[in-house]
Parts: C-alpha cells; structure tokens; sequence
C-alpha cells in the first residue's frame, strides 16, 4: 500500500496539492492518504498563556487544525481514498516530516508556499525545510 502525506495549512496552493494528491493517488489501486495540519505555538508563547491556560492554548490551536482540514476533508469525501486526517501543534517542517516517518509514508506533497507571515518568498520557509529534514521525495506544488 502506497502511503503520502498530505501538508494541509488551508491556502490556494495546498489546496492545489491536494487536487495533485488525489490524481496522483487514483493511479495507485490502495493508496493511503494522511492529511495533516500543524499548528505554530504563538511567537510570545507566555504571553498567550496570561490570556489563555495551556490546555485552553491546546483546545483552540486543535479546533483551528480541524477547522482548517475540513475544506479538504470534505473535497476528500468525493473520492474513494482511504483517508485519515492529523492535527499537532508544534514546529510545523519538523512535525510533518517526523510524523510522515512514523507513520511510514513513501512522500510528502505539500504547497510551496502556505499561509505563513512570509507570502512573498519563491519557496516558503517551511516547504525548504521539509525538503532538507524529510528522508523520502517531496512534491511541492505551486
């Protein structure tokens, strides 16, 4: 069985990636697709935690991931792909490679470029450290 990763953070090109994904898979008779969002820590983690407790900061980072995948999960439901969907919380490149790792996935798709503070750079920062972290091929899709 053919296993992928889909990087899932809810912009126009991941979402491309997932159109990228689901024709790719359709070529493979038992693919598996994991769908994942990784949520960032807030940059003043403290500071979050004067407003909010750690496991409030838990809850609302888990309800903004499943929120986020819902667009996909529902594409998802058009096709017959064996699909299960992950949400973490933590560093974004480093989550998804390892979490493709453990769950023995062959390749990782995911958008060049995603939602993050930097729009602008021809190949977002979290795509460029996916590809030198991950130990099995990368698609990035524009």
């Amino acid at each position: 069985m053919k296993k992928i990763m889909l990087a899932c953070d809810g912009s126009d090109s991941a979402m491309r990636a997932l159109e990228f994904a689901i024709t790719q898979s359709s070529e493979h008779q038992t693919t598996e697709l994991h769908l994942i969002n990784v949520q960032s820590l807030p940059m003043s983690y403290y500071d979050a935690l004067t407003a909010l407790s750690a496991k409030e900061l838990q809850v609302a980072l888990n309800t903004l991931g499943e929120e986020t995948l819902a667009p996909a999960l529902e594409r998802l439901k058009q096709t017959n792909l064996s699909t299960y969907h992950h949400v973490h919380i933590g560093d974004v490149a480093q989550v998804i490679s390892e979490q493709a790792e453990k769950l023995g996935c062959e390749q990782i798709i995911m958008g060049s470029r995603g939602l993050g503070a930097l729009k602008g750079l021809m190949i977002g920062s979290v795509a460029t450290r996916v590809v030198h972290l991950s130990s099995f091929p990368v698609t990035l899709i524009k």
